[in-house]
């Protein structure tokens, strides 16, 4: 009975100790799941994947499937769409926020007003989880990366299971290596969102910790493993006290 006990308690330690494994925390699927899904249109023979619009919302681009090229961070290695250059910056904006010592607010604090008003206002930017994370790189006929001007906007409608009326944040990696908040993302309440990007490259959607379960995410949160393991424990500490006392009365 000690060792089962012993067992179960190194565990919990264990899932425990993960928990901080990455400050700024990420749902457990992040490195596995796939990209968010494109909501398409086809107009004729083309199938629409994006608009391009001006300062004054104006659509003055459409841009085809195939003119974006979407990569989540779990196949940045494998992925033979992906550009070089968007998947080395895939790849080190992953690698900074899984840094043990660096926090979301270390990071990026200007999501802070919103995250209040959306969530309340004891809650910062470090109560998001980052459920998911991937690439957006906008191509020409040739493949080669398209920027987004100033003056422009590119314009994405994502299905990613969100529950209706969670509040969804989104931060981009630019080209100083810094995060910054995308122009705007809003949920639709049909389980998808739209995003306004400013400019692209590794792309994060996050969530309040609370909300995660809700957010289409089939994995299982890390600490509800960490309940389920303590209250395995303390059942069976339970169990081997009544009978030991069953034992003692016999």
């Amino acid at each position: 009975m000690k060792k089962v006990i012993a067992i179960l308690s190194a565990i919990v330690l264990v899932l425990a100790m993960g928990t901080t494994a990455f400050a700024a925390e990420f749902t457990p699927s992040v490195v596995e799941k796939d990209a968010p899904t494109i909501v398409e249109k086809t107009e004729g023979t083309s199938t629409i994947v994006a608009t391009i619009v001006d300062k004054n919302n104006a659509e003055v681009e459409k841009v085809e499937a195939g003119k974006l090229i979407i990569t989540p961070v779990s196949k940045a290695d494998t992925s033979t769409e992906i550009p070089t250059e968007s998947k080395v910056n895939l790849k080190k904006a992953y690698e900074e926020l899984s840094k043990a010592d660096v926090k979301l607010s270390d990071l990026i604090n200007e999501l802070d007003a919103d995250v209040k008003e959306a969530i309340g206002k004891d809650a910062t930017v470090d109560h998001l989880v980052i459920r998911d994370m991937f690439d957006a790189s906008l191509v020409d006929a040739q493949g080669n990366l398209r920027e987004i001007d100033a003056d422009h906007r590119l314009v994405v409608k994502f299905n990613i299971g969100i529950a209706k009326d969670v509040p969804v944040f989104a931060m981009k990696y630019n080209k100083e290596g810094k995060w910054e908040s995308v122009y705007a993302i809003h949920n639709n309440g049909d389980g998808t969102v739209t995003c306004e990007f400013d400019h692209l490259g590794p792309i994060a959607f996050m969530v309040a910790d609370a909300d995660s379960a809700e957010t289409g995410d089939t994995s299982v949160s890390l600490y509800v493993w960490i309940a389920i393991a303590a209250a395995a424990a303390a059942a069976i500490v339970v169990l081997f006290v009544l009978k030991k006392k069953a034992n003692t009365v016999a």
